[in-house]
């Protein structure tokens, strides 16, 4: 289970060109490592993944 959140971090979240991507969907509020959205209409495939602000810090996402 380990691997595959590494994996899929990777995947989607602090790659370069996934940064580059997520860096231009509008959302107030979003992931300082990553820039996954958190809020609006760009948040809603990350939150069918379980990608969400963690609850020990609100600034990075649960991944």
């Amino acid at each position: 289970m380990r691997k595959f959140l590494i994996w899929l971090r990777k995947f989607l979240g602090t790659t370069q060109m996934a940064r580059s991507v997520y860096r231009y969907m509008p959302s107030p509020q979003r992931c300082k490592e990553c820039l996954v959205p958190f809020l609006g209409l760009f948040s809603v495939p990350f939150r069918l993944l379980q990608i969400r602000p963690s609850r020990k810090n609100p600034h990075l996402c649960t991944l």
